[in-house]
């Protein structure tokens, strides 16, 4: 579907309540083609679709997952990104801090091995943020953000 001004998408709502304007998790293929702009790309067999920095996953013609694993954010010709605290390098310490800040409610996970990746989901909106370790990144707290998603398995 064509629009006349690009959709903007509000990061701190898509991680503090996993809204991405009217897409949800579940919604077919065709009703999103039918009430959102189309994809900048597709790819893997029309299984993910592309919109600037994001990625849709399709499972059985319906979306199972919103992926954004670019920081950059970059606006579409059809989206723009309002990014709220990912206009920088986000540390976990100081996502940590603005989410005790503002009162949202977290679960965090260490990878089982070691302390290289540290996953946040809120548990409002059930989005699962992932934090890494760069090569240059010794003390947990600087782990950086890598990726982000929500995926009907966090919902589910």
């Amino acid at each position: 579907m064509k629009f006349s001004v690009p959709i903007e998408l509000d990061m701190e709502v898509f991680i503090t309540k996993g809204k991405l304007d009217c897409i949800q998790i579940g919604q077919t293929k065709e009703w999103i083609l039918n009430n959102f702009p189309a994809p900048d790309n597709r790819y893997d067999k029309d299984r993910i679709w592309n919109y600037g920095s994001f990625e849709f996953h399709f499972s059985k013609n319906q979306l199972s997952t919103i992926f954004c694993g670019d920081l950059s954010l970059t606006d579409s010709d059809c989206i723009q990104i309002n990014k709220w605290i990912l206009d920088e390098c986000v540390t976990l310490s100081k996502f940590i801090a603005v989410l005790n800040n503002n009162r949202i409610d977290f679960r965090s996970r260490n990878s089982p091995n070691d302390c290289s990746e540290v996953e946040v989901m809120i548990l409002s909106s059930k989005v699962n943020l992932c934090f890494f370790n760069g090569e240059d990144v010794k003390d947990i707290n600087d782990l950086r953000l890598h990726s982000f998603s929500l995926s009907e398995y966090n919902i589910g």
